[in-house]
């Protein structure tokens, strides 16, 4: 017989061993993931804020000048997704204000130009709702006359 073919008696005798029942298997309860004791890594958007704040520039700071000052500052950063990181937050703070371009970089796109922090986005406070007294309940009137 060649190499390349099966020995067709082999297949056979295979598929004529005595079936074994299919064996239950135990579930296993999935294991909760603790958290670490550790302390929090700061998000990304929250330590261009800090790099922004701390340069203090008028004009707004560059992203060159924002991930130098991470890097120096933060320890244990990737350096390798610092990168796109960075970018998916310069385009979070944007959305949602926490990040404003200056007016000299207001053409850039993406991670570029400058970025400032922006104004709080100032909610606006509710004024607390006096509780209203609740009103008594009139006395209902006797329902003893008939209906007729």
């Amino acid at each position: 017989p060649s190499p390349s073919r099966r020995s067709r008696s082999r297949s056979r005798s295979r598929s004529k061993s005595p079936k074994r029942s299919p064996a239950k298997k135990a579930r296993k309860t999935p294991k909760k993931r603790r958290a670490t004791g550790g302390a929090k890594k700061p998000s990304t958007l929250s330590m261009i804020v800090a790099a922004i704040q701390a340069m203090k520039n008028r004009k707004g700071s560059s992203v060159q000048a924002i991930r130098k000052y991470i890097l120096a500052n933060n320890k244990g950063i990737n350096t390798s997704r610092l990168g796109s990181a960075m970018k998916l937050a310069f385009a979070k703070g944007l959305k949602s204000g926490v990040l404003v371009r200056p007016k000299t970089s207001a053409g850039a796109s993406g991670a570029t130009g400058s970025f400032r922090v922006g104004k709080a986005p100032s909610s606006p406070k509710k004024k607390a709702k006096k509780a209203k007294s609740p009103k008594k309940k009139s006395s209902k009137k006797s329902s003893n006359k008939s209906n007729n």
